[in-house]
């Protein structure tokens, strides 16, 4: 199957079902703090020579050099809470699509 095609069965899907409201806020937070945690442990492959945003952490906890650790903690702490808002924003928009519209009488 291809990926447009199955992301397409995926959406059906999910639209089909009156509890894709529900399940889908509860993936949609899993992912989130997955991706998030994820950000955050890949500096340590930095440590077996994988080129990732930690090697300026690893770089400066060899050579004593404080600022390299900062510049690699504040780059890696940028792009983990950047994606945990964006990924917040994908919430609130799921939220505002499936909730039901409330009018006044």
């Amino acid at each position: 199957m291809q990926v447009p095609a199955m992301w397409h069965v995926v959406w059906h899907a999910a639209n089909a079902s009156p509890a894709a409201g529900l399940a889908g806020r509860v993936i949609l937070a899993g992912i989130r703090t997955s991706v998030t945690i994820n950000i955050a442990t890949a500096a340590i492959g930095s440590t077996i020579g994988a080129r990732t945003l930690g090697d300026p952490v690893i770089a400066g906890l060899v050579n004593g050099n404080t600022a390299y650790v900062l510049q690699g903690a504040i780059l890696i702490g940028l792009l983990a809470l950047t994606t945990d808002s964006l990924f917040e924003a994908i919430q609130r928009s799921w939220d505002r699509r499936l909730s039901p519209s409330v009018t006044a009488s």
